[in-house]
């Protein structure tokens, strides 16, 4: 059982405060144990960020905040993966972040409601408002279309691999949706074009 310690540091009301945080792998999932103080939270789930989140709702709870990498409000957590996507508004996300690293970025540091509302405004700097009324690859206010144009984009070829690998998850879980919605033709049609595009089996 491999285990990994990393020394944050927390934003409370007034100061910081430091906490330790262990990742230990646990079969197919992660867990992650966060000691702060007398606490001790314990989160366990398949997707690294999803118990990074579990453990930074318990902090807020207390009102703290972790400083890192992931809990920057200009950072996406990819699915899946534990690096998370640096978010320029009006521009495809190109560069990548380690989720437990330390930042320099203190003023970043937010909560995870308030990264969700930049990644929301940065969707729509895109132009991607989106809508599931619809099953689209053409249209990229359809997620499936979103997600189409951005493999697309005219520099994809020099994007770094997990940028690609990021796409190529959220395209996975997205048509696992899609089969439930589409003809088996449809659906097959669609799950061609992006494994040539993208290059891997979904």
């Amino acid at each position: 059982m491999e285990k990994e310690t990393y020394n944050l540091r927390l934003i409370g009301s007034n100061d910081f405060s430091s906490c330790k945080i262990e990742v230990i792998d646990v079969g197919s999932k992660t867990q992650l144990d966060c000691y702060f103080q007398n606490y001790h939270f314990t989160a366990i789930n398949e997707i690294p960020n999803c118990a990074l989140n579990e453990i930074r709702l318990s902090l807020e709870n207390l009102g703290f905040r972790l400083v890192c990498e992931g809990c920057r409000y200009d950072v996406s957590l990819m699915k899946g993966i534990d690096v998370g996507y640096v978010l320029e508004l009006g521009k495809p996300s190109t560069k990548t972040v380690f989720y437990l690293d330390n930042t320099i970025f203190v003023d970043k540091i937010a909560t995870l409601a308030e990264q969700d509302a930049y990644f929301d405004k940065w969707e729509r700097s895109l132009g991607c408002t989106i809508t599931d009324e619809k099953v689209d690859i053409n249209d990229p206010l359809n997620t499936i279309g979103m997600w189409w144009s951005l493999a697309n984009i005219d520099n994809w070829d020099i994007q770094m691999q997990e940028f690609k690998d990021g796409i190529a998850e959220s395209v996975r879980k997205e048509m696992e949706l899609i089969k439930q919605k589409v003809s088996e033709t449809e659906y097959l049609f669609i799950k061609e074009k992006f494994e040539t595009k993208l290059g891997v089996q979904l």
